[in-house]
């Protein structure tokens, strides 16, 4: 095994270099969207992944930097089309089979993701009955995710909300929703640290502002689970930056959120739901289906 390992490790820094000269990688081939899943499910079983604390890495030191880098670059590993299929076939197009790993292995693989979640006891017993192809599925979203936003110039909450609000995941019933939303609270912590330790310029003012417009769309999200994560992550930004409740740009997305909720009341909710857009931001609301539902939303963002 240590000699395979060798052998795919040494390849990091070579795949870190093309991939440097890349854009981020949004609407991957279903070829290259396997291939990085590959290539992070063998950053997870051999430990290319930069694991703390430091006297735990057994491999060179660029090959962990060549992994921050690929992270990235790297695409979500979530299919663009049906994620219900890939979450049920993830056993059969594994790069390693199931049947391969021993027991030990499969439950030090389950033992790392509960210690990597920030509240492991929601996902203990959807964790415990796991099996090799979904725990090293999640420990890949993990390390992609958390890496791409702890070294990406410009991190985001985008990826991680990408992921949750993915339909096909929310109905999956192996509690793979609920465990990728525990990645999730990782991935915030992980974001909120790196913006707190950014210089407080005016270059860091602008990002928090668009991370909060962002959230304030999302907390309109037709997805009830959608509506409580980015409420949770509004509660937590504003308590380590108190000064965005009274941020100009903030208060007027806000308020221009809330004009464009009160318009959708007027709209013929028997024709198609059409996605609003909100006025000074990249970022369209879609409404609800029923006028009683699209003014419970009025009412929640309004109180």
């Amino acid at each position: 095994v240590s000699n395979v390992a060798g052998n795919l490790g040494a390849l990091i820094p070579v795949i870190a270099i093309l991939v440097r000269r890349l854009p981020p990688i949004r609407h991957p081939s279903t070829r290259v969207l396997k291939l990085f899943k590959d290539f992070w499910l063998y950053c997870v079983v051999f430990g290319f992944v930069p694991v703390e604390p430091q006297s735990a890495r057994i491999w060179p030191t660029e090959w962990y930097e060549g992994v921050r880098e690929i992270a990235i670059k790297s695409p979500y590993l979530i299919a663009q089309t049906n994620a219900k299929l890939e979450m049920r076939e993830l056993q059969y197009t594994s790069a390693v089979r199931n049947e391969s790993v021993s027991i030990s292995e499969l439950q030090e693989l389950r033992n790392q993701i509960l210690k990597m979640s920030i509240r492991s006891s929601d996902i203990a017993a959807y964790v415990a009955k796991m099996q090799f192809a979904q725990i090293t599925y999640l420990l890949s979203v993990y390390w992609v995710e958390t890496l791409r936003v702890a070294n990406s110039p410009e991190p985001s909450l985008e990826p991680i909300m990408e992921y949750l609000s993915d339909s096909d995941l929310q109905k999956d019933k192996t509690g793979m929703w609920q465990c990728i939303c525990s990645v999730g609270d990782s991935v915030f912590a992980r974001f909120k640290d790196v913006m707190q330790r950014k210089p407080k310029d005016e270059k860091r003012e602008r990002e928090l502002e668009n991370h909060t417009q962002f959230l304030l769309v999302n907390f309109n999200h037709v997805h009830k689970q959608i509506r409580r994560v980015a409420d949770k992550y509004l509660s937590a930004l504003v308590d380590a930056f108190p000064h965005l409740l009274w941020n100009c740009r903030v208060l007027w997305s806000m308020l221009d959120i809330l004009q464009v909720l009160a318009f959708s009341l007027q709209l013929d909710p028997n024709e198609e739901s059409p996605s609003l857009q909100i006025p000074g931001t990249p970022y369209t609301i879609h409404l609800m289906d029923s006028l009683e539902a699209r003014e419970i939303i009025v009412k929640d963002f309004a109180a």
